[in-house]
């Protein structure tokens, strides 16, 4: 009698042994991270987003452009309907990176950049 009693018990074991290894650290990183962190890695500091992010977006493209006064990120979830954010590159430089999803939309992470310092012209006499 005692032997399916151990079956059982050893099944439940084995099962929440198996379902705390998953939940621990088995994590894959989603592609917002994924984007995140490769335009940190080329020096970029991430903003913001604009729009709720939707966990399985994939990249779509982006712009970055050092000699506007100001860019405009764009969004339009579904469920929220359009969203625009303008940033004003007065000191930094911004990049709009735009992710999308078939079935929801899209969105863009804001990452800024500091604007190289011009060096300051001396007129010596």
């Amino acid at each position: 009698m005692t032997l399916p009693f151990f079956r059982i018990n050893h099944f439940f074991g084995l099962f929440l042994g198996m379902l705390g290894l998953l939940s621990s650290g088995c994590k894959e990183s989603s592609n917002i991270d994924n984007e995140i962190s490769k335009w940190e890695s080329s020096g970029w500091k991430f903003e913001e987003a604009v729009g709720s992010q939707i966990p399985d977006a994939i990249y779509i493209s982006h712009i970055s452009s050092p000699t506007a006064s100001k860019v405009t990120a764009f969004s339009h979830i579904n469920s929220e309907g359009p969203l625009k954010k303008s940033f004003a590159q007065d000191d930094r430089n911004f990049l709009l990176v735009t992710m999308g999803h078939e079935a929801h939309g899209n969105f863009s992470l804001v990452f800024s950049k500091l604007k190289p310092t011009e060096p300051q012209s001396s007129t010596a006499h």
